[in-house]
């Protein structure tokens, strides 16, 4: 068990598990103390089995090899809660981000408190399940307008949440420290995290799931706004718009009209016109199989990525972005998606493309965002080693 530790050393281990690459000298440059401070605090966390010194050979770059600090696997666990509309997982990782375990949870009611016991309920089960593993801290993605500093989710419409503080509710019961934040800003703080992203200043991050959802980040700062929903465009409304009904209450947001479940609806009506059955498990199999094979799955796919890079292509107009990461299960269609999405884009966009690019964090996306969510406080705000 790691002891009390002091400012400057939870702020050494944040930032080497932040940073790939990060030498002692660098650590006396970012935290603003003497390089014998810091090699103080390292020989100490080197002592504890804290931490390791790895020798880089760094390719055309002469000279000794440069030695940089990395955390060594430490036996702390987290879990990561992610809600759908009608499901929720719960999952246990590491500090690694590393999935270990997963519990998937299907409901039907939508009374805004009967969720809350539910999800309850299967905690407490989960609970039991790992209680052999010490519990670090739990990590909330959900698609909502959440506040993250407070805890609080300000409004989920479709579960007809207000002001629900989520945090309180299972810190209380479980007496385990909870971070919560919006699932794509979640999502989008993962792939910092956990790819190479750190090297882009600015990016329109893109999840398409059971809706449109997207993160921006400007200047190395991920907007939030004063409302807590800044750099979403699931509510933009084009101008030849379908007048469909979103879950926001409004019609014709590209939310309702792109969505997995608006792509499968066109899907049936196109294959009845030629009296053919659509038989899939999963959206999955939908990009990485049907669309390769059917015409009719190719072309509405495609139509609906022109359509997206229409609406992207006029925020860009506006904001100027230099890159744009896509993610979600329509990643696995392809070149299918990205060449109708270029196109869209370039149709509105009056600069050259931007850089496009799919997610590198797979199908465990959404879990790894409610690691990250904990593993991003651990050496920081929350301090979640302190005895």
């Amino acid at each position: 068990m790691i002891g009390i530790m002091s400012d400057n050393e939870y702020k050494v281990l944040d930032l080497i598990l932040k940073n790939s690459k990060m030498s002692q000298v660098e650590l006396s440059k970012n935290i603003g103390i003497s390089k014998a401070a810091i090699s103080k605090i390292v020989n100490k966390l080197k002592e504890q089995n804290i931490v390791s010194e790895i020798l880089v050979n760094e390719i055309k770059k002469k000279g000794r090899p440069k030695q940089y600090l990395v955390i060594n696997k430490l036996d702390k666990k987290i879990i990561g809660i992610n809600f759908g509309k009608d499901y929720f997982e719960i999952s246990l990782g590491n500090i690694k981000g590393e999935l270990l375990k997963t519990r998937l949870k299907k409901f039907f009611l939508k009374k805004s408190m009967s969720i809350v016991n539910i999800l309850l309920e299967e905690l407490t089960l989960f609970l039991e399940e790992v209680k052999d593993f010490e519990i670090i801290g739990v990590g909330i993605c959900i698609n909502a307008i959440v506040d993250s500093k407070k805890g609080i989710i300000i409004n989920h419409p479709y579960f007809r949440w207000e002001n629900l503080n989520l945090v309180e509710i299972i810190e209380s019961r479980y007496k385990i420290p909870v971070v919560i934040d919006n699932n794509v800003r979640s999502i989008l703080k993962a792939e910092i995290h956990f790819t190479q992203l750190k090297k882009y200043k600015d990016i329109l991050y893109i999840y398409i799931n059971d809706g449109i959802y997207s993160s921006i980040m400007i200047n190395n700062k991920i907007l939030v706004g004063k409302n807590m929903h800044s750099g979403q465009i699931a509510h933009y409304k084009p101008v030849n718009t379908d007048n469909k009904s979103c879950e926001c209450g409004k019609r014709g947001c590209i939310n309702s009209m792109y969505s997995e479940n608006s792509i499968l609806l066109k899907l049936e009506e196109e294959y009845d016109k030629y009296n053919k059955k659509l038989e899939i498990n999963n959206m999955y199999d939908l990009y990485e199989k049907i669309s390769k094979k059917s015409e009719i799955a190719k072309k509405i796919i495609s139509d609906i990525s022109i359509e997206v890079g229409q609406v992207v292509g006029n925020i860009l107009n506006i904001l100027d972005i230099e890159n744009i990461i896509i993610a979600g299960d329509i990643t696995y269609s392809g070149d299918i998606f990205l060449d109708g999405f270029n196109k869209g884009i370039k149709e509105n966009y009056i600069n050259d493309i931007a850089k496009i690019e799919y997610s590198k964090l797979g199908k465990n996306i959404e879990k790894k965002a409610a690691f990250n969510l904990v593993i991003e406080n651990v050496f920081d705000k929350l301090k979640l080693f302190k005895e």
